[in-house]
């Protein structure tokens, strides 16, 4: 049953701690050190080296299947359709339609839509694994510094560069984000079983499903 929270959200503190500062020894006649060891040093290196490493996709043009999607023939703000139209493509299509209809086919537009979401995912992720490695490996040692390498693992590998780069890949940009919400709603509910948790969870599992079309299985599955 999902019942009114009663006692502390227990991801809530642990995402909290990260936020105001972790548990390490530090030289408290340092300021320089005490800075680093709160949460917004490690994401100021994410965000930075992602930008060195995929923000020359502001550069990037228009090709393949961009003209399908977005500038071709059918283009997005003449041939803007409803959701069977879209195939489970809606939350894209839209963004990519205001886009277009704010600021005309501008490849660096479009391209901000995909690094801004990417460096998003990022930032989100090295909390999130943070909180999630103190919940399944509570004996781990140097769970901060895992999270952080993961994360920056994740904004910098060439791997990424697809989604990053090609625009009409913002969808694959938008599943990867709602299915990692996804997961961190359902601990959250797990912790909380709460029909407002419940709430939060379905919301994010359905961002998931409007983003592309298994993007539902990602967000159930994970």
């Amino acid at each position: 049953t999902l019942m009114p929270c009663a006692g502390n959200n227990r991801l809530g503190e642990l995402l909290n701690s990260y936020c105001y500062g972790y548990y390490g020894v530090v030289d408290d006649s340092s300021r320089l050190a005490r800075w680093c060891s709160t949460f917004w040093f490690p994401v100021l290196t994410i965000l930075v080296l992602g930008m060195v490493a995929h923000g020359h996709a502001l550069r990037a043009t228009f090709f393949m299947d961009d003209a399908l999607h977005i500038t071709g023939e059918h283009n997005i703000l003449d041939h803007f359709g409803g959701w069977m139209e879209r195939e489970f493509r809606w939350l894209p299509s839209l963004i990519w339609e205001r886009t277009a209809a704010a600021v005309g086919y501008s490849a660096p537009a479009f391209h901000a839509w995909t690094l801004g979401t990417h460096l998003l995912i990022g930032a989100l992720l090295f909390p999130f694994s943070t909180a999630l490695l103190a919940r399944i490996a509570p004996g781990l040692k140097h769970q901060r510094s895992i999270a952080w390498c993961a994360a920056l693992l994740f904004v910098c590998h060439p791997l990424t560069t697809e989604p990053v780069h090609y625009a009409r890949c913002f969808m694959i940009d938008l599943v990867t984000l709602f299915t990692m919400l996804s997961a961190w709603s359902f601990l959250r509910w797990w912790d909380c079983r709460s029909w407002r948790n419940f709430g939060l969870l379905l919301a994010m599992v359905s961002l998931a499903m409007v983003s592309k079309q298994p993007g539902v299985l990602h967000a159930l599955g994970v």
